[in-house]
Protein backbone atom coordinates (compact mmCIF):
# COMPACT_ATOMS: atom_id res chain seq x y z
CA UNK A 1 0.00 0.00 0.00
CA UNK A 2 1.58 2.74 -1.28
CA UNK A 3 -0.09 6.31 0.55
CA UNK A 4 -1.37 8.68 -1.84
CA UNK A 5 0.59 12.31 -1.97
CA UNK A 6 -1.09 15.27 -0.32
CA UNK A 7 -1.03 17.22 -3.53
CA UNK A 8 -3.06 14.21 -5.01
CA UNK A 9 -6.09 14.28 -2.06
CA UNK A 10 -5.97 18.46 -2.31
CA UNK A 11 -6.89 18.05 -6.00
CA UNK A 12 -9.20 15.58 -5.52
CA UNK A 13 -11.50 17.20 -2.98
CA UNK A 14 -11.34 20.18 -5.39
CA UNK A 15 -13.00 18.00 -7.84
CA UNK A 16 -15.52 16.89 -5.81
CA UNK A 17 -16.18 20.49 -4.63
CA UNK A 18 -16.66 21.35 -7.78
CA UNK A 19 -19.09 18.63 -9.18
CA UNK A 20 -20.88 19.25 -5.30
CA UNK A 21 -21.17 22.93 -6.51
CA UNK A 22 -22.74 22.09 -9.39
CA UNK A 23 -25.42 20.12 -8.04
CA UNK A 24 -26.32 22.50 -5.74
CA UNK A 25 -26.49 25.22 -8.23
CA UNK A 26 -28.86 22.96 -10.27
CA UNK A 27 -30.84 22.44 -7.04
CA UNK A 28 -31.01 25.92 -6.13
CA UNK A 29 -32.59 26.79 -9.95
CA UNK A 30 -34.63 23.98 -9.78
CA UNK A 31 -36.30 25.46 -6.50
CA UNK A 32 -35.70 29.21 -8.57
CA UNK A 33 -38.30 27.74 -11.32
CA UNK A 34 -40.05 25.80 -9.63
CA UNK A 35 -41.48 29.01 -7.31
CA UNK A 36 -41.74 31.29 -10.19
CA UNK A 37 -44.24 28.40 -11.95
CA UNK A 38 -46.11 28.45 -8.91
CA UNK A 39 -46.06 32.18 -7.80
CA UNK A 40 -49.19 34.11 -9.57
CA UNK A 41 -46.78 37.21 -9.85
CA UNK A 42 -43.18 37.06 -10.13
CA UNK A 43 -41.35 40.49 -8.34
CA UNK A 44 -37.80 40.17 -7.27
CA UNK A 45 -38.23 41.15 -4.05
CA UNK A 46 -41.15 38.90 -3.34
CA UNK A 47 -39.12 36.07 -5.06
CA UNK A 48 -35.87 36.49 -2.85
CA UNK A 49 -38.06 36.67 0.01
CA UNK A 50 -39.64 33.37 0.00
CA UNK A 51 -36.25 32.16 -1.27
CA UNK A 52 -34.64 33.01 2.34
CA UNK A 53 -37.71 31.00 3.70
CA UNK A 54 -36.55 28.07 1.42
CA UNK A 55 -32.85 28.00 2.13
CA UNK A 56 -33.10 25.73 4.88
CA UNK A 57 -34.70 23.32 3.13
CA UNK A 58 -31.87 23.62 -0.29
CA UNK A 59 -29.31 23.36 2.87
CA UNK A 60 -30.71 20.34 4.28
CA UNK A 61 -31.03 18.66 0.75
CA UNK A 62 -27.18 19.86 0.18
CA UNK A 63 -25.94 18.33 3.64
CA UNK A 64 -27.56 15.34 2.25
CA UNK A 65 -26.23 15.08 -1.27
CA UNK A 66 -23.02 15.43 0.29
CA UNK A 67 -23.26 13.09 3.03
CA UNK A 68 -24.91 10.63 0.32
CA UNK A 69 -22.04 11.48 -1.96
CA UNK A 70 -19.18 10.97 0.18
CA UNK A 71 -20.92 7.73 2.11
CA UNK A 72 -21.75 5.68 -0.51
CA UNK A 73 -18.79 6.55 -3.28
CA UNK A 74 -15.53 6.05 -0.14
CA UNK A 75 -17.53 2.29 1.14
CA UNK A 76 -16.76 -0.60 0.19
CA UNK A 77 -13.62 0.30 -2.36
CA UNK A 78 -15.65 2.84 -4.19
CA UNK A 79 -13.82 6.27 -5.30
CA UNK A 80 -15.52 9.72 -5.67
CA UNK A 81 -14.92 11.45 -8.94
CA UNK A 82 -12.01 13.67 -7.64
CA UNK A 83 -10.51 10.27 -6.23
CA UNK A 84 -10.86 8.03 -9.40
CA UNK A 85 -9.42 10.90 -11.34
CA UNK A 86 -6.31 10.87 -9.51
CA UNK A 87 -6.25 7.28 -9.04
CA UNK A 88 -6.75 7.37 -5.25
CA UNK A 89 -8.81 5.88 -2.82
CA UNK A 90 -9.80 5.46 1.23
CA UNK A 91 -9.11 2.45 3.37
CA UNK A 92 -8.83 1.78 6.75
CA UNK A 93 -5.62 1.80 8.22
CA UNK A 94 -5.27 -2.60 7.73
CA UNK A 95 -6.13 -1.68 4.04
CA UNK A 96 -9.77 -3.04 4.26
CA UNK A 97 -12.93 -1.27 2.86
CA UNK A 98 -14.52 1.35 4.63
CA UNK A 99 -17.64 -0.21 5.02
CA UNK A 100 -20.87 2.44 5.02
CA UNK A 101 -21.03 3.15 8.46
CA UNK A 102 -17.02 4.17 8.99
CA UNK A 103 -17.29 6.13 5.27
CA UNK A 104 -20.42 8.23 7.18
CA UNK A 105 -18.59 8.71 10.21
CA UNK A 106 -15.55 10.08 7.91
CA UNK A 107 -17.64 12.14 6.11
CA UNK A 108 -19.47 13.49 9.22
CA UNK A 109 -15.31 14.09 10.24
CA UNK A 110 -14.73 16.44 7.27
CA UNK A 111 -17.07 19.53 8.84
CA UNK A 112 -14.87 19.25 11.98
CA UNK A 113 -11.32 19.55 9.48
CA UNK A 114 -13.35 22.37 7.48
CA UNK A 115 -13.29 24.12 10.98
CA UNK A 116 -11.50 26.48 11.44
CA UNK A 117 -10.23 27.37 8.07
CA UNK A 118 -9.64 24.06 6.81
CA UNK A 119 -7.34 23.43 9.17
CA UNK A 120 -7.80 19.77 9.36
CA UNK A 121 -7.19 19.43 5.97
CA UNK A 122 -4.01 21.29 5.68
CA UNK A 123 -3.16 18.80 8.77
CA UNK A 124 -2.09 16.13 5.53
CA UNK A 125 1.04 18.09 4.42
CA UNK A 126 2.37 17.84 8.16
CA UNK A 127 0.91 14.50 9.42
CA UNK A 128 2.32 12.51 6.76
CA UNK A 129 -0.94 12.33 4.54
CA UNK A 130 -3.15 12.01 7.63
CA UNK A 131 -5.82 14.65 8.01
CA UNK A 132 -8.12 15.15 11.00
CA UNK A 133 -10.88 12.96 9.49
CA UNK A 134 -8.43 10.13 8.86
CA UNK A 135 -6.99 10.33 12.24
CA UNK A 136 -10.26 10.38 14.03
CA UNK A 137 -12.00 7.57 11.23
CA UNK A 138 -8.50 5.46 11.17
CA UNK A 139 -8.46 5.70 7.70
CA UNK A 140 -5.78 6.30 4.96
CA UNK A 141 -5.48 7.30 1.49
CA UNK A 142 -3.22 5.16 -0.80
CA UNK A 143 -2.68 4.93 -4.28
CA UNK A 144 -4.73 2.52 -6.46
CA UNK A 145 -1.62 2.14 -9.23
CA UNK A 146 1.80 2.51 -8.58
CA UNK A 147 2.33 4.85 -11.76
CA UNK A 148 0.11 7.43 -10.44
Amino acid sequence: MTRASSFARLFAFVVDLAFLFIVQLLLFTAALVGHGLWSESVSFSLLSARLMGFSPVLTLAFVFVVLYYFTYLTADGEQTIGKSIFGIRVVTRDGENLGRIRACIRCICYWFSALPFFLGFLMAFVFRGHALHDILCRTIVIKVHDDW
